[in-house]
């Protein structure tokens, strides 16, 4: 299961805004990049990079919420920056102030030059392929139409991604979360493995049994390769062991082998093993 935003996607937004009329240019973006700042999601970082000489206001009660967007005051006026829930609007992020419009965001973004291949290349091994976003459909259809990804569920909040991902694992089948810790926390979390994007925070690090640190996703039919290598490896490994035991067992009860000879052929014994495990040390990424 992917992600999109910063996933599947490069993760550098370009950003095209409107202000509404009567509202004052300038500060309609000084406040949402007040509100945007601290944020590490692309659509944060692409809304601050806007008008790069106007400075970002300071807003009082800044609260952020997953999925739900984010919060603050400045003055009397309550302000709030998030994904706009009118189709009409197809998904855009708005600015509001006491409940009303005053800007939109319209993002635009490419698919990494690796995706389509990292897809392709799952698929043939068999994987079945989805993308789990909270972006709004259309552009989570578009994305899976030029992927050939035949299941995409947009405008999933965290909790949403999180039922879907429980929903597959209760029919059986094993899942692993591709995401940029940003806004999936909790669907990685849940997930049977989950591989994160070398930009993710710190939490989702710590939770990832794979970091793609440049960003190249065809590491993810590499990593099942070494997966399936590693599972191999530890097949030999315990087949010689057992084999070894079973063998030499029955020929120190009869006296047959010496202690000593025992000694040497155990720790001879225990070198192929650790040799034959530290082969995979060489494997490239």
């Amino acid at each position: 299961a992917f992600d999109k935003t910063g996933t599947l996607s490069d993760g550098e937004l370009s950003m095209q805004h409107t202000i509404c009329d009567g509202e004052d240019h300038d500060f309609a973006l000084a406040i949402a990049k007040g509100l945007e700042a601290g944020q590490t999601h692309p659509i944060a970082m692409a809304i601050r990079a806007l008008a790069p000489d106007i400075v970002a206001e300071t807003l009082d009660h800044v609260e952020y919420q997953v999925g739900k967007g984010i919060t603050g005051k400045r003055g009397d006026h309550r302000y709030w920056i998030g994904k706009s829930t009118d189709d009409a609007l197809q998904g855009d992020i708005v600015l509001h102030r006491d409940g009303q419009l005053i800007a939109r965001f319209t993002p635009s973004e490419n698919l990494r030059p690796s995706a389509h291949d990292a897809v392709q290349r799952l698929q043939s091994a068999g994987i079945n392929t989805l993308v789990l976003s909270g972006d709004h459909q259309s552009r989570v259809d578009a994305a899976a139409t030029q992927l050939n990804i035949a299941t995409a569920f947009g405008d999933q909040s965290p909790e949403q991604k999180l039922a879907l991902i429980r929903e597959q694992q209760a029919n059986g089948r094993h899942i692993a979360m591709v995401g940029d810790g940003l806004n999936d926390a909790p669907v990685l979390s849940g997930a049977d493995a989950a591989i994160v994007m070398g930009h993710a925070p710190m939490a989702a690090l710590n939770q990832a049994v794979a970091v793609i640190n440049s960003g190249d996703l065809t590491k993810l039919p590499k990593l099942l390769d070494v997966t399936a290598a590693t599972k191999r490896r530890i097949h030999q490994n315990l087949a010689w062991a057992l084999g070894y035991n079973a063998l030499a067992i029955p020929l120190a009860a009869v006296g047959l082998i010496n202690p000593w000879m025992a000694a040497i052929g155990m720790s001879l014994s225990s070198l192929i093993v650790t040799l034959n495990a530290a082969r995979r040390l060489s494997w490239k990424f």
